[in-house]
């Protein structure tokens, strides 16, 4: 049975190890991870290739890492910071 793996982007070796570990783990018990780009190849665009991927699956694994982490952020700030995201996109 096809299940739906969503890793993000692993950027170092533990990471990697995490989603192996993970994918094995699903075989043993008898699933297939599935994952765009990874094991699944389409010529659809990325989010209707996502779409048609899990329809053909009994479940999904999402495996989420933290990208940022913010320990304190006050109101100036956070306005500022979303004028300097928007001027640079």
């Amino acid at each position: 049975m096809k299940v739906f793996l969503s890793e993000g982007r692993t950027s170092n070796e533990a990471k990697d190890n995490l989603v192996q570990r993970i994918e094995d783990t699903l075989r043993l018990h008898g699933f297939t991870p599935q994952t765009v780009g990874r094991n699944y190849f389409s010529s659809l665009q990325p989010l209707k290739a996502v779409s048609t991927l899990m329809n053909e699956c009994v479940g999904s694994v999402i495996v989420a890492f933290e990208r940022t982490f913010i320990v304190q952020i006050n109101a100036a700030e956070c306005r500022l910071g979303i004028r300097k995201l928007r001027e640079e996109f």
